[in-house]
């Protein structure tokens, strides 16, 4: 099986949440909201290049529907890759979040699984609340894995971003 027929890329933080990627947690961002109807996890990856001091706390939102209201913030695993490729071990993080730490040339991925979702939500969306106002750069993407349906894409004529 191919990469991209068990993993579906999502650009979640377009410009118009994220206007300057050299500043990527400035107004606290809150992704795009993302289906999960055809996929069993979702992992966000925050890329964090240069500004090592600017910090923000993640929180996962489970949603009811597509314009993400009535959102839960739900539990999630998370870890910190480093030095360029040095992976921190999987760490379970409650409901009210984790915060990513200072540093530079670092990504962090953060992964919920559908079924850690509140009740029958079907959609997630990212919170990344600023603490530390220094300018971070870097990049924000979520990478959709597990899909229900095996033989091909899912979706190869629409949209899991809402």
């Amino acid at each position: 099986m191919k990469f991209l027929e068990q993993h579906k890329i999502v650009h979640c933080f377009p410009a118009s949440i994220i206007a300057d990627n050299e500043d990527i947690f400035v107004g606290s961002p809150v992704s795009d909201v993302i289906h999960l109807d055809h996929y069993r996890e979702c992992t966000f990856v925050v890329i964090k290049n240069a500004g090592g001091t600017g910090t923000a706390t993640v929180t996962i939102n489970s949603c009811s529907n597509a314009a993400g209201t009535t959102a839960a913030d739900v539990a999630f695993m998370y870890r910190e890759v480093t030095a360029p490729d040095t992976h921190g071990a999987w760490t379970a993080a409650t409901s009210t979040g984790v915060s990513i730490a200072a540093g530079a040339d670092e990504i962090w991925e953060f992964r919920v699984n559908a079924n850690g979702l509140d009740g029958t939500n079907e959609f997630v969306k990212m919170t990344l609340t600023e603490v530390d106002s220094t300018a971070v750069d870097g990049a924000i993407l979520a990478i959709l894995t597990d899909p229900r349906y095996i033989d091909s894409d899912p979706d190869t004529a629409g949209s899991d971003v809402i």
